[in-house]
């Protein structure tokens, strides 16, 4: 190739954080730049991490005449546990139009095992801005480039691939499944005119615009619903610089709060008893309403060189259980030796609760359990992958990243592995729904701003959201009951 040269290079943009952002020279294709929060400290932005859920957000502003295809980012920063970054893209008025396109940044990068990622823009022809956003966690990000590409195309039918595979002489592959990044992004996200068990098509919100960030609702949220909240909370309220009226908390802790007034709306996996309900309702003359938002499943994890293929509910109460008369070792069957490393949530968590109910019989848990966080990579997922003889229950989560194998539930014959189907129609055994809880008065609706985040939520762009964030959509039936339940359209 020597003595060539290309006729077209592309325009780069870079941040390096070490000039002012009003001093910088732009590509064509950039019109400005902006950070916000955080703080630049020796040529990196850095947002510390006791810093609220949502604070740090740098926009790469587009300029719409350039009309381009895909622009590739790659991001310097350090990669440290617990950092969450999520790329979203704006319209011209501020919503979102491409809502966390990669999943945590931090997780994708080390799946893809790259620190570059490609951003589709004609698939969103109305994106003016390019947002990467802390959610939590320590950031420290040295820097940005940015440059215009060119996407494969998509648009081929099958016929179409083999009429130019015949014409050039060359034979088609036949099809593959997903690969792993495309999983990571939602393997059971539902279709634009369907849901994802081919129901009738879901609800499209009804209300638009924003809402300015003082109406932002006082809220308890598990961790179980925390990616998928953030996402449409910020959705919702874009001018909110931090979910400043959210308690992350565990769901048991978001329950007790609703019922005892502590806050008007709580999200989690732990629904009011009857009891609870009817108690609620005479102390105080308000209604409690309770609607299932999402579907959610519970994994045993094990280490990778564990030799069991399956598990049983019997088995789980040898190995979890306070009464169990298992000896605490592993079985031959598993390959391995020595005591067994249990591990799982704390016992008062939503989690754990119906872990212990379900797979347990209502036993409390054996002695000496590793309690960690189940609903991120660096709790049992950890745990489980540094220890081979360690097992434990964990919240669903796509990637996993941590090298730990999942173990389908039930008999060698007849056990059931966690996909898109066998949650929707209840035949993986650990299956959940997750609630979303609004206190109001009984003459009343549901108040403007919680009526259009359930609404949100309750919609095609909500249940979206809850598939990219690794929990499972609703079938139709169960949203359109749902939301007849809280009063939506």
């Amino acid at each position: 190739m020597a003595g060539l040269a290309l006729s077209i290079e592309p325009e780069v943009f870079t941040a390096d954080f070490v000039r002012e952002e009003s001093g910088q020279t732009n590509p064509s294709w950039v019109s400005s730049y902006k950070v916000r929060g955080g703080q630049i400290t020796n040529g990196a932005w850095c947002v510390a991490i006791n810093e609220p859920v949502g604070c740090g957000q740098l926009d790469i502003i587009l300029n719409p005449s350039a009309e381009l295809p895909a622009v590739a980012v790659t991001l310097a920063f350090k990669d440290v546990p617990g950092t969450d970054l999520s790329l979203n893209l704006h319209n011209d008025v501020g919503e979102l139009v491409g809502v966390d396109l990669f999943g945590n940044l931090a997780e994708s990068a080390r799946l893809g095992h790259t620190d570059t990622f490609i951003v589709p823009l004609s698939r969103f022809p109305r994106a003016t801005r390019i947002s990467i956003r802390r959610i939590r966690g320590p950031l420290e990000l040295k820097g940005i480039v940015a440059f215009p590409v060119v996407e494969s195309l998509d648009d081929l039918t099958t016929e179409e691939k083999r009429a130019f595979a015949k014409a050039i002489g060359e034979k088609l592959a036949p099809e593959r499944g997903l690969g792993p990044l495309r999983i990571a992004a939602g393997l059971s996200r539902p279709e634009p005119t369907t849901n994802v068990l081919g129901e009738a098509s879901y609800p499209v919100r009804h209300w638009s615009g924003s809402l300015s960030a003082e109406l932002a609702f006082p809220t308890m949220c598990s961790g179980t619903c925390y990616r998928f909240f953030t996402n449409l909370y910020f959705k919702l309220f874009p001018d909110a610089k931090e979910a400043g009226n959210v308690s992350f908390v565990s769901s048991d802790i978001s329950l007790k709060s609703v019922l005892s007034g502590g806050t008007q709306v709580a999200l989690g996996s732990l629904a009011p008893t009857t009891e609870e309900l009817e108690k609620f309702e005479q102390k105080t003359g308000l209604s409690l309403l309770v609607a299932p938002v999402a579907l959610d499943a519970v994994e045993v994890l094990v280490h990778p060189s564990n030799q069991m293929r399956t598990v049983s509910f019997d088995t789980l109460r040898l190995i979890f259980a306070e009464d169990s008369k298992g000896t605490g070792y592993w079985d031959p069957e598993s390959g391995l030796h020595g005591p067994i490393l249990v591990s799982g949530g704390s016992p008062n968590w939503g989690t754990s609760r119906f872990f212990a109910e379900r797979a347990l019989g209502g036993s409390g848990f054996r002695k000496g359990m590793h309690t960690l966080d189940v609903a991120y990579e660096d709790g049992i997922e950890a745990f489980v992958a540094c220890n081979q003889n360690a097992i434990g229950f964990a919240q669903h989560r796509l990637p996993r990243t941590k090298p730990v194998k999942v173990l389908p539930i039930g008999s060698d014959s007849a056990a059931v592995a966690v996909d898109a189907r066998t949650v929707n129609d209840g035949s993986y055994p650990l299956t959940r729904y997750l609630y979303l809880i609004v206190a109001k008065d009984r003459s009343s609706e549901l108040p403007d701003n919680v009526r259009r985040f359930a609404d949100l939520l309750l919609s095609l762009d909500g249940q979206c959201a809850v598939a990219d964030a690794g929990s499972f959509p609703l079938s139709a039936e169960t949203l359109r009951a749902a939301r007849q339940k809280l009063g939506l359209p």
